[in-house]
């Protein structure tokens, strides 16, 4: 199939021609073109129709990444802020040129729940009777934000008009049901960096370090860092990348600076993370089970940190079920009593690639599944 996945995709051509790296999610970015690789390693061509976020860029950019995918970056035609009803028209419009072009489309992939995405699929459905899968990576439509009425029967609207559902976390699935509507549903916690995960390896590291990197807000784990700072074993060095709010990142930053064990770097840059990565022996995914994101969100840093070849330290959790058995996972019932134990844990812990390519096989099986179904009822264009 040609499948249109619509999402936000900068590039770094995109950055180059538009200036608009404030826009840029590289975290977004990857999980788009991880799920680009991931049709295509299904056999399917795939077109990403993405929103560049940058002001008064009026034409249409063409990005040829490889053979079997492209990227169109939609004009924008923004005037002050790049409003979602400007975000709207321009994926609308990149959409509508695409058929014009009589370009054949068998699927649409709508990344996330964000109007400029939603909108744009249901015109193509009832106008074109495209079929359009929902992938739903966070509870966008759950929190204050869009508790408008207008957003409940988009909601709902997207619902029905929808040929499946594919959901980060069981309890968006959950919520769809509460809305009275259901369609086939597959779980896909996310995908690995390499679509193939071909060659992966162990990457034990070299120095008696632990890294933590990421977003440390107070609804992905803020405590729980806190405890693990605290608790430092003896002998180990933990470096705490990454950034939350202004008030978050300076409270953390004033608790490593009480601890000899901890080194607080705040935001880095890539090329310095890639190096603390590689040493450290083992990374922590933050994993609070306190957290409402447990019934919305899935740690996506997982699958960085398994692509890596990495051991994982973790809390126990039952969102994290499905990965409890691998021999790479560190998990701890407690924080406080058990991550003074870390060099005995790591002991016994360790990377087999075996098992990441058996998850990764899943995940294809699982994505397949859907899309044949999907495609066994749809009409193409």
């Amino acid at each position: 199939m040609h499948i249109v996945l619509l999402a936000q995709c900068i590039t770094e051509a995109c950055v180059s021609a538009r200036d608009n790296r404030r826009y840029l999610s590289a975290a977004g970015r990857k999980k788009v073109l991880n799920l680009a690789a991931y049709l295509n390693a299904l056999g399917h061509e795939v077109s990403i129709l993405s929103n560049s976020y940058a002001k008064g860029s009026y034409s249409l950019m063409v990005e040829k990444i490889d053979e079997r995918l492209t990227v169109f970056h939609a004009p924008t035609w923004a005037v002050g802020r790049f409003t979602p009803f400007r975000r709207v028209l321009a994926t609308l419009f990149t959409l509508r040129w695409l058929i014009r072009q009589r370009m054949q489309i068998d699927l649409a992939i709508t990344y996330n729940y964000h109007l400029e995405y939603a909108l744009p699929a249901l015109w193509a459905r009832r106008r074109h009777a495209l079929p359009f899968v929902l992938d739903y990576e966070d509870g966008l439509y759950l929190v204050r934000h869009y508790q408008r009425p207008i957003y409940r029967w988009i909601e709902r609207a997207v619902y029905r008009a929808c040929s499946a559902v594919i959901v980060v976390n069981p309890g968006l699935r959950t919520h769809m049901l509460a809305c009275g509507i259901d369609k086939p549903t597959a779980v896909i916690h996310g995908y690995f960096n390499d679509a193939s995960v071909a060659g992966l390896s162990a990457s034990p590291g070299t120095q008696r370090e632990v890294l933590f990197a990421g977003n440390f807000s107070r609804g992905f784990g803020f405590d729980e860092l806190q405890r693990y700072i605290e608790h430092c074993p003896e002998g180990w060095l933990l470096n705490v990348c990454g950034r939350a709010g202004p008030a978050e990142t300076e409270s953390i930053r004033r608790l490593c600076e009480g601890h000899e064990r901890v080194n607080f770097l705040g935001f880095v840059s890539d090329d310095i993370l890639d190096g603390l990565r590689t040493r450290a022996m083992a990374v922590i995914l933050l994993n609070d089970e306190a957290s409402d994101f447990n019934q919305t969100n899935f740690p996506s840093k997982l699958f960085d940190y398994l692509s890596a070849g990495k051991i994982i330290v973790c809390t126990a959790n039952p969102l994290l079920a499905d990965y409890a058995g691998l021999s790479c996972m560190v998990q701890m019932g407690s924080i406080e009593g058990e991550f003074a134990q870390l060099s005995e844990r790591l002991k016994i812990a360790r990377f087999v690639p075996a098992e990441v390519d058996a998850l990764h096989h899943d995940k294809l099986s699982r994505l397949r599944v859907l899309l044949e179904n999907v495609q066994g009822s749809a009409n193409h264009l």
